[in-house]
């Protein structure tokens, strides 16, 4: 029997969807491949196949902006991950964009009244039906308070959270599903992905993080007096409602926005206030797209949307900037070690051919000049390079590698002289004095021994735990089978079909016996031996058509 990647039944609604349009866009061979057995799922008809022409990339492209708000963000992802996928289906997964008509208003009145627990008109002097900005999951309003002050309202769908949390148990379940029958999907533990990417969705669904985190950054950048954070009203803001400071600007896409504003000033600041995210605070704004910056008639940077932060720790930082240093100075050795410490393998790496594909990256850009030297791309080659040894990368420097890109094609056509050496220059200076301040480095000594010295006292009250156990008989040894679960849904299967085998053949012998008995029947004088011969002949047929349908007669 081929085996069903459906786990959440609950969801048979929204698989019959997903799978009408993967074949209506001509995969649904890909299915097939990967030994789907959809003809297991209850009233489901295959698609005609309507866009055989387009190219798979495109026609992926269009399967994700069909299925909505969570695989359009899922393609948004991918699209800043090359080593996952080829330069085509890059291309056109950076062009995902949500196609959505604005919530009816009645539904946005309704969402407002019900988190804030009052009517529109006591919360808000004037509010502006038609919304300034629209997206798949939420949508924003202008609106005044009734202290006069202008707003930005964010209110999320009606029912959305419901609708992506559905797609996000799926999208796991495939991942369970391929790592269970795909050493490929085992290498790039797509469980660990989708849950990663479950857990990123569900920070963005809930408004009141986005508010703290609105916050945190606006005191952390406080000394950047061109770049303006909204600021929130938390009184008014819950997990479906965010009520911020409305700040008048212009996309950085508007020419008139460069009247009385020099651009190479606005890269500087975007540059600096990143370095300072990354490299200082550990806290930074993942999704610099234009659409999430604005410029202001007196020439003042407004970041948006707050929903997807990284959070970086002080020692990841300090191999960063080490990894920086040593791609700089070309120590592939050095590089190679970095990323072996800033990743985790299940097998031995091979260190010496790791050695030569950082040397290789590492001499293509050795006779570039700064400003001709994108460090998005290098780190996407170096995520690229530690896939290819199974090292596997965390989410951090995904996230970091993500927002440089995202910045550095911004910073690109605002300034395309400036480079990452010369605005780092500072900092890492700065950074490096702090790394060796006598006073840190007295703290960190102090920490090491108190740490080494508690771990040393340690040592025997768990040998003797250890052997305590070994003597009473109690350590326990676990094993684990990789196709385990695959061998209790075959035996479950197995179970079901012998159960409705015996439900078969107890009609049977049921309604033989009544049939012996008496001609008449004793209900209401139904021909109750006849329907249930009849029952069970429909039901015999039932089990032998799945039989053939699934492959294994």
């Amino acid at each position: 029997m081929k085996p069903s990647v459906i786990y959440h039944y609950k969801h048979i609604k929204r698989y019959r969807e997903i799978l009408h349009v993967l074949t209506k866009h001509g995969f649904g061979y890909l299915l097939e491949t990967l030994h789907v057995n959809i003809n297991s799922i209850p009233f489901w008809r295959k698609a005609e196949i309507t866009e055989p022409a387009a190219a798979t990339a495109e026609r992926l492209r269009m399967v994700l902006e069909e299925l909505g708000p969570t695989f359009i963000k899922l393609g948004q992802l991918l699209s800043t991950r090359p080593e996952l996928l080829p330069p085509a289906y890059i291309h056109q997964l950076e062009q995902l964009q949500d196609k959505v008509t604005p919530e009816p208003f009645q539904a946005i009145q309704a969402t407002i009244e019900q988190e804030l627990g009052k009517p529109l008109a006591i919360i808000f002097k004037e509010f502006d039906p038609v919304p300034i900005a629209t997206a798949s999951i939420g949508q924003v309003h202008h609106g005044i308070l009734t202290d006069g002050k202008a707003v930005a309202v964010k209110v999320q769908r009606a029912h959305i959270a419901e609708k992506i949390q559905a797609d996000l148990d799926i999208l796991i379940d495939v991942a369970h599903f391929l790592e269970s029958r795909f050493s490929w999907a085992r290498q790039y533990r797509l469980i660990g992905l989708a849950e990663e990417f479950a857990d990123t969705i569900r920070d963005e669904l809930d408004y009141t993080a986005e508010a703290a985190n609105a916050a945190r950054l606006k005191e952390n950048l406080g000394d950047f007096h061109h770049i303006l954070i909204p600021e929130i009203y938390k009184q008014y803001s819950t997990r479906k409602v965010l009520v911020m400071e409305y700040l008048s600007g212009q996309k950085l896409g508007t020419e008139s926005v460069w009247e009385n504003i020099s651009p190479k000033a606005i890269a500087r600041e975007l540059m600096a206030a990143f370095l300072k995210q990354i490299m200082e605070d550990g806290f930074f704004h993942a999704d610099l797209h234009p659409g999430n910056i604005q410029i202001t008639s007196d020439g003042h940077i407004v970041l948006m949307d707050f929903g997807m932060m990284g959070r970086i720790d002080e020692v990841f930082r300090e191999q960063l900037l080490l990894l920086f240093i040593k791609g700089y100075s070309k120590d592939s050795d050095g590089v190679a070690n970095l990323i072996i410490r800033l990743g985790t393998s299940d097998t031995p790496v091979d260190k010496a051919a790791l050695r030569r594909d950082v040397y290789t990256l590492l001499d293509k850009y050795y006779s570039r000049t700064l400003d001709q030297i994108r460090i998005g791309p290098v780190f996407q080659e170096i995520i690229k390079i530690a896939v290819k040894h199974h090292i596997h990368i965390p989410r951090e420097m995904v996230m970091v590698s993500r927002s440089s890109l995202l910045l550095e094609s911004l910073v690109e056509r605002l300034d395309p002289t400036l480079d990452w050496v010369t605005a780092l220059q500072p900092l890492i200076r700065k950074l490096i004095q702090h790394r060796f301040d006598p006073s840190r480095l007295m703290k960190k000594a102090k920490d090491y021994t108190v740490n080494t010295a508690t771990s040393l006292a340690e040592i025997p009250d768990m040998l003797q735990q250890v052997l305590r156990r070994i003597e009473e008989g109690k350590v326990q040894l676990t094993i684990e089978h990789l196709y385990f679960e695959e061998f209790m849904q075959k035996t479950g299967r197995l179970g079901n079909r012998l159960s409705f085998s015996l439900i078969i053949a107890s009609i049977i012998i049921g309604t033989s016996l009544i049939a012996q008995k008496s001609a008449d029947s004793f209900l209401w004088r139904l021909p109750i031996s006849e329907l249930g011969f009849i029952i069970a002949v429909m039901m015999g047929l039932w089990l032998i058509i799945s039989i053939i349908r699934s492959g294994k007669l």
